[in-house]
């Protein structure tokens, strides 16, 4: 009889059992949780000093450059038209 106690569908419906009862809690709650963390980090940048911005700027530039230059020479895309040619 104990084997029953771990029988794959039973094991499975206690577990349903047990979250589905959060999950419909959490979804009930989750309208306003996702509005005040959008005002709390919109208030956290606009806190922000200028030299952060300065390096976000920086560092999202060196980050494009890499991003564009490695997808221009691997692009299968301009390999496929260089081909053709």
């Amino acid at each position: 009889m104990p084997a029953k106690l771990l029988d794959g569908t039973s094991v499975a419906s206690q577990i349903r059992a047990e979250v589905a009862p959060a999950v419909a809690a959490f979804a009930a709650r989750a309208g306003r949780p996702p509005g005040l963390g959008i005002v709390v980090c919109g208030a956290m940048i606009y806190g922000l000093g200028w030299t952060n911005w300065l390096r976000l700027i920086v560092w999202l530039a060196i980050g494009l450059v890499f991003y564009f230059t490695y997808g221009k020479s691997h692009s299968k895309l301009a390999s496929a038209e260089a081909a053709v040619r």
